[in-house]
């Protein structure tokens, strides 16, 4: 008898199911596709903050491992606390070394992708349009700047994936096609931004745009046209508006004032005003990136890297009345 009515419950769900086709069809409302996204203003802005958030997950921890790590000035006392970073250090880097991971890079240029693509058919001002899809372009072309210096060759993709036939699986693009593409996307970007006299600095900037690309053409060894880039981009900008982009350094009868504003954010003290060196700040917090990776690597009894001896014998000791120590020969320069 159990046997039965068994039977006969599930031939009533199998007559059941063509009523459930309706509901089946229907768009779960959680469910947020890339193209659903882009509709207002508010969308674009939220959508370009969260390329500069990605950006910042992507170099909290690689900004030493993809730079400083690998000059052979640093070592690390306690070896299994960092064994990514000896690796990296002594260049055996295998696939599987958490710190170089390009994930959270191919993420911002994905939503860099998406802005792009769907912020010139969102009703705003052109002006802040231009912006936003100026700001996309400049962290595209970094996020492509940084992958190309650590790994060569890599894929390139300029369109946002945005569904599952979409193909995911690219093959590598040579690196002298991926700095056409950095520097294309840079051009593009000041263009958008025109005349702009846009200062925050914890957003792109003219300032910013032109900074990189004197970066990229000092990479590929074009000095020519790192100065030539200097002189008719970056002094005019600097002439135009001396308050607000600065190549500069800081008095340092400024110094005490200003080195905090650099690091930290706090209104309610007069004098902090961000110094004329810093082009781009980007905000950090701990509660969405963690501790900061300084504090790990560096501070305190059990930090996992420190500079060289023979780094640290390469300057004198001896600190001057500017507040800068001197390095052997007579040639001053900061040392943190």
């Amino acid at each position: 008898m159990k046997v039965f009515k068994y039977i006969v419950l599930s031939l009533a769900g199998v007559l059941l199911l063509p009523a459930c086709n309706g509901f089946l069809d229907v768009q779960p409302e959680s469910d947020m596709t890339v193209g659903a996204f882009w509709k207002t203003q508010n969308d674009a802005n939220v959508g370009v903050q969260s390329i500069y958030y990605s950006f910042s997950r992507a170099i909290a921890d690689n900004w030493w491992n993809w730079g400083d790590f690998r000059s052979g000035e640093f070592y690390f006392p306690t070896q299994t606390t960092a064994p990514n970073q000896v690796a990296i250090a002594a260049n055996l880097v295998r696939y599987d070394n958490a710190a170089c991971q390009w994930a959270n890079l191919y993420q911002t240029i994905g939503r860099a992708n998406a802005a792009l693509k769907y912020i010139p058919g969102i009703s705003m001002s052109q002006l802040e349009a231009n912006r936003l899809m100026a700001a996309a372009f400049t962290m595209r072309a970094w996020s492509y700047f940084y992958l190309v210096r650590v790994f060569g060759d890599v894929p390139l993709t300029l369109t946002p994936f945005e569904n599952s036939t979409d193909n995911i699986f690219l093959f590598r693009t040579k690196k002298e096609s991926i700095y056409k593409v950095i520097l294309s996307d840079l051009l593009r970007a000041d263009s958008l931004m025109g005349k702009s006299s846009f200062s925050d600095r914890k957003y792109v900037t003219r300032g910013l745009i032109y900074a990189l690309e004197m970066d990229v053409y000092a990479w590929l060894h074009q000095y020519d046209m790192v100065e030539q880039v200097m002189v008719t981009k970056m002094m005019p900008l600097t002439s135009d508006y001396p308050t607000k982009f600065g190549l500069g350094f800081t008095a340092s009868t400024d110094f005490s004032t200003k080195w905090r504003s650099m690091f930290l954010e706090d209104p309610s003290l007069s004098g902090e005003t961000l110094p004329k060196e810093i082009i781009f700040k980007m905000a950090y917090l701990k509660t969405e990136n963690g501790t900061t990776p300084m504090k790990t690597f560096f501070l305190g009894s059990g930090n996992t890297a420190a500079y060289t001896p023979d780094f640290k014998l390469s300057y004198s000791g001896a600190l001057g009345a500017d507040g800068y120590y001197s390095l052997k020969g007579g040639v001053a320069a900061p040392f943190y």
